[in-house]
């Protein structure tokens, strides 16, 4: 192994002037070609495809705080942190309000993915910002109104705060502020939680997190005549009867839903969070953003999600990136660079490849989570190294120190 990676890095020692533009060129014609349809498929189609998730949601927050009995999808505090907006205005309006968040959105996620994974070069910087602008997901997000390029910068920047280390009542309630956002897809949020849990060795920011999301919800259900755990059962109900109906795409619920086990769909989804909470728990001494990426795969595969949510790979690729800059080793900077290289071809698949009913390619949708699997499997390698050898400096430390 060792010998094809010293290959791999002469070759691209050799060639590195024209590798990385060429893929850079590729990925901004891929931005070029995507992102314009899908913001007329937001702003002006009005048919079924146009705004069609942002049409549900504005819907399920004029029902949550009308009164109706609709408002299941989300959990209770989703809808007053989503009203200002889509809740009190036009649906046009809602689209253009959107469109709006979702380039400020974008340009935000695009400076601290930059900031995060220090690119230096022209090419490098152009290369990372189009991670998301190119990817098949962030086209999908925004042509279909969805909700992961508003969660993400306050996920990106949640751990920013934190990696600061100044530890005060401030930037933790913050913290505490852009979590409970995150949170109003618990099926994106909730992974990441264990990192806030466990990656910083104090309780306060995860306590916070908990008390924020708790006073929201509570909020939200005095607009309602149903108790707190009415409304909270509703979703869960809501939630696991949909996920059953239609699992999604490239996940466990459409695995177990192709092996006709889908009861035990619960099951699978919790073994697999509270696997990661032991892992990250185990691992909680590697770097931060090795523990996000972590937790963005498995995000991305333990539960219902679709094309859209697509947009949580970057946040790998963010880790992939650091690891192929930063690390000591030339074997694994090597292996790094060529995983993140192929991931970002990958996820330039045509969507009709991986989730149009007709005419899905199942060896694009079963590759796309092969080669999930194989960037976890070198995370979750790269974390034990990691953490071994920072428990060697941390030793060499305090001998030196002794």
């Amino acid at each position: 192994m060792s010998k094809v990676l010293q290959k791999l890095h002469a070759i691209w020692q050799q060639h590195r002037r024209w590798i990385l533009p060429a893929l850079v060129c590729l990925m901004a014609a891929a931005a070029v070609l995507k992102l314009p349809r899908d913001f007329y498929r937001l702003l002006w189609n009005t048919g079924h495809d146009g705004a069609v998730d942002l049409k549900q949601i504005r819907f399920y927050v004029l029902d949550w705080f009308s009164g109706g009995t609709r408002a299941t999808y989300y959990p209770p505090a989703a809808y007053p942190l989503l009203w200002p907006l889509v809740g009190w205005c036009s649906e046009p309006i809602a689209r253009w309000i959107w469109a709006i968040t979702s380039i400020l959105m974008l340009a935000v996620s695009v400076i601290l993915m930059l900031r995060i994974t220090g690119a230096k070069t022209t090419w490098e910087r152009w290369f990372v910002a189009l991670l998301l602008l190119s990817l098949v997901g962030t086209a999908a997000t925004i042509g279909n109104g969805q909700l992961i390029l508003h969660l993400l910068p306050a996920l990106l920047g949640s751990v920013l705060i934190l990696e600061r280390g100044r530890a005060t009542w401030v930037e933790d309630l913050a913290v505490a502020g852009l979590m409970s956002w995150v949170l109003i897809k618990p099926t994106v949020g909730a992974p990441f939680f264990w990192v806030f849990l466990f990656a910083w060795k104090r309780l306060r920011p995860a306590l916070l997190i908990v008390a924020v999301y708790s006073a929201v919800t509570i909020f939200a259900c005095t607009f309602r005549d149903e108790s707190v755990f009415e409304l909270l059962r509703r979703f869960l109900i809501s939630s696991s009867v949909g996920a059953a109906w239609e699992p999604g795409t490239r996940n466990i619920l459409a695995l177990l839903a192709e092996l006709d086990l889908r009861q035990w769909d619960t099951v699978a989804s919790l073994v697999i969070l509270v696997a990661l909470g032991v892992w990250t728990y185990l691992n909680r001494r590697a770097d931060p953003w090795l523990l996000v990426g972590v937790a963005a795969l498995v995000a991305r595969m333990w539960t219902y999600h679709r094309i859209y949510d697509d947009v949580l790979i970057v946040l790998a690729e963010v880790a992939l990136f650091r690891i192929a800059m930063r690390d000591v080793s030339a074997d694994r900077r090597t292996l790094a660079g060529v995983l993140l290289g192929l991931t970002a071809l990958a996820m330039l698949c045509p969507g009709t490849f991986v989730e149009d009913p007709v005419r899905s390619i199942w060896i694009f949708r079963s590759g796309h989570v092969v080669w999930w699997l194989v960037v976890l499997g070198f995370l979750i390698y790269f974390a034990r190294n990691e953490q071994g050898r920072s428990g060697l400096e941390k030793s060499r430390k305090q001998k030196a120190e002794s």
